[in-house]
């Protein structure tokens, strides 16, 4: 594999082939002739603070994430994911979970993070105790801004589940913002269970 930029923390990383199927860090921004040492990574994050290194990454470490305007495949430096899930270098993991009334709409919420943004990997709505007396939406925002929906049909049974599992994220939010999952009431008797998952970098 040639030398490669990756996406780190939010920003490009370039990475030089060492040509033994491993790469070395080269700069924190592409665009940079010189190295620059300081750089958060993997290798040299030690008793919780940075060391001044280059360390050395192989193909398992690097997976594609998106393509860019020029056509280029930009990759996420992953190491060892369970599930293959990526998340940038300094992200934190979260799970947001709500329970509904019968008949109540429902809200899961993971709060904002001063100067980060939230990012959802997934969500999954489960109805349970009767079956669905109404179409019902569910939805995941961006603050109050609506960025996903989906619907759960009229006289669907006990046990319908919807939801999205990706391996990069479905929804990306806007700093110091709420990501939220609501759910429409679902009638009579009806509950809903709703998760939601992704990381805040």
């Amino acid at each position: 594999m040639a030398d490669t930029t990756v996406i780190w923390g939010g920003n490009p990383v370039k990475l030089v082939d060492n040509g033994d199927g491993t790469f070395s860090l080269a700069s924190k921004l592409a665009t940079e002739s010189t190295p620059d040492a300081a750089v958060p990574t993997k290798a040299s994050f030690v008793a919780g603070k940075y060391v001044v290194a280059d360390p050395a990454y192989t193909d398992g470490d690097l997976a594609p994430i998106r393509t860019n305007a020029k056509g280029e495949v930009l990759t996420q430096l992953t190491g060892s994911i369970p599930g293959g899930a990526v998340y940038p270098y300094g992200a934190t993991k979260w799970t947001a979970i709500a329970t509904s009334s019968a008949n109540a709409i429902a809200t899961a919420t993971q709060t904002a993070v001063s100067g980060k943004k939230h990012y959802c990997m997934g969500y999954l709505v489960c109805l349970r105790a009767a079956a669905a007396g109404n179409d019902f939406l569910s939805q995941i925002k961006d603050g109050t801004t609506v960025k996903f929906t989906d619907v759960v049909g009229n006289a669907s049974p006990t046990g319908t589940r919807i939801g999205v599992s990706s391996s990069t994220p479905i929804v990306e939010g806007t700093a110091n913002t709420d990501m939220v999952l609501t759910i429409g009431a679902a009638g009579a008797s009806a509950i809903t269970e709703l998760t939601m998952w992704g990381y805040t970098v």
